[in-house]
């Protein structure tokens, strides 16, 4: 049986202290994939015309 480790990290919203936590996290465990999935940038305020 073969099997995979899988780190799925999702609505991280450009927030450095939590993209560190999961390089940290990565480094450690060392998965075999890491998924990214929702908002990886901050929130761009709509501008108003």
């Amino acid at each position: 049986m073969i099997t995979m480790q899988c780190l799925f990290v999702l609505d991280l919203h450009g927030h450095i202290k939590e993209y560190k936590r999961y390089y940290e996290y990565s480094n450690e465990y060392k998965p075999n994939a890491i998924l990214f999935g929702g908002d990886l940038l901050p929130m761009i305020p709509k501008m108003s015309n």
